[in-house]
């Protein structure tokens, strides 16, 4: 009887020994059955290192691996994966390939009037009418070389304002029958629509 009345049981007020579990009455300081300092007990669970730390976190280790840097992986299973290649239309060689070609025609006219230049010398019909023959000429020769280096950067997609320089030149130099001038245009316009395509 006794020991069923010291034992402790729920709802009861007052609190259970530490050391043997018998209940004792609020405010006791020792155990009514061991003897035992109720409240040193108490106070020394409370203040010990272990009871404030989750246990959780003493299962953790002391230090882990920080997160890798580097490029995000899409699928971590598969490895690092390079991004998607940006695909780049044909417009800018397209263009390339009417600057360039205007260039030529440039140049070949321009060498049509050095030689014609100096067959009029030659024959000395007047020396202002060759002279006049043979700037045009070196002018537009000098022009058509512009375009071709313009529209070889223009199919290489490598600088971009190059490019249109050399489209421009290819417009300015006229060419055969205007033929310079109109394939220099429609390689500006198509450059203007391929700058993404540059680097």
């Amino acid at each position: 009887m006794e020991m069923s009345a010291m034992a402790g049981t729920p709802g009861r007020p007052g609190s259970n020994c530490p050391a043997c579990n018998a209940h004792s009455p609020p405010g006791a300081e020792k155990c009514g059955r061991c003897g035992t300092a109720i409240m040193d007990l108490r106070r020394d669970k409370e203040l010990s290192p272990e009871a404030s730390i989750p246990q959780t976190a003493l299962n953790r280790p002391a230090f882990s691996a920080p997160p890798a840097l580097g490029p995000s992986r899409a699928d971590p299973t598969k490895g690092w994966q390079a991004p998607p290649p940006v695909r780049k239309s044909s417009v800018s060689i397209l263009a390339g390939v009417f600057i360039v070609i205007g260039g030529i025609i440039s140049s070949v006219v321009g060498l049509l009037y050095l030689m014609v230049s100096s067959m009029i010398s030659q024959i000395g019909v007047g020396f202002g009418v060759a002279t006049t023959v043979g700037v045009c000429g070196a002018i537009e020769l000098a022009f058509g070389m512009l375009a071709i280096v313009g529209g070889i950067f223009a199919f290489m997609r490598k600088k971009f304002a190059l490019a249109i320089v050399g489209a421009i030149f290819c417009m300015l130099s006229v060419g055969f029958i205007y033929s310079s001038l109109v394939l220099g245009m429609i390689g500006l316009i198509l450059l203007v629509i391929s700058r993404s395509d540059f680097d």
